[in-house]
This record gives structure tokens, C-alpha cells and sequence, in this order.
């Protein structure tokens, strides 16, 4: 399974990728810098780890105060936005 959100420059994907990595058990976390997206590379237990990215994108948006932003799940798109 492949997760991709749509972060506004390099430096939020910076963030956001060290959070994963130090918060999740992912295979691999890269940034499409011609896209603007961190992709999410899941295939151990996809859908407990797939629920737990959702929550980490969640509470990434909401620290940042970010807007929502688009996030495809192989290929399908959603648009996330934080909570509370």
C-alpha cells in the first residue's frame, strides 16, 4: 500500500517525514519534490499502520495549524484535514 500527501515545500516534508519514521513502523518514507508529495510505503500490517498514518497526518495537521491536503491511498484521494 502507498500513502501520498501533498505537503506545501520541503521543509513541511522534511517534517513530516522524520515524524513518521520516528513514530511508525513504515518500509519507506520518501518526498517527490516535482509532485510536492511524501509518499508512505506500507506493507506490514497495512491496516493497522494505514489507520495510524491517518491519525499521525491528523495530529501533523492540527500541530502545524496546517490546511487540509490531499492524500491518495493507492491511488484514490481524499483530502485530510486536522481534528479538534
Amino acid at each position: 500500500m502507498v500513502v501520498r500527501v501533498v505537503v506545501v515545500d520541503a521543509d513541511a516534508a522534511a517534517g513530516l517525514m522524520q515524524r513518521i519514521l520516528n513514530e511508525l513502523d513504515v518500509e519507506d518514507v520518501s518526498f517527490d519534490s516535482a509532485r510536492q508529495q511524501v509518499q508512505i510505503d506500507v506493507h506490514k500490517r497495512p491496516d493497522e499502520t494505514l489507520i495510524e498514518v491517518l491519525n499521525l497526518l491528523e495530529d501533523w495537521l492540527g500541530d502545524g495549524r496546517r490546511a487540509p491536503t490531499s492524500v491518495e491511498i493507492d491511488d484514490r484521494r481524499y483530502v485530510l484535514g486536522a481534528v479538534g
